[in-house]
């Protein structure tokens, strides 16, 4: 059961800004914006 916990999460890709703490760091992670073309009038 917790082998299937594990792989369900999400993988993103970023810059580590601070990893000053022992056991935390803050990652800075872009997200882009899907084109206006596809939005909702």
């Amino acid at each position: 059961m917790e082998n299937t916990a594990r792989n369900l999460r999400k993988e993103r890709i970023g810059v580590v800004v601070s990893d000053k703490m022992d056991k935390t760091i803050t990652v800075s992670v872009e997200q882009s914006e899907a084109p206006d073309v596809w939005k909702v009038r």
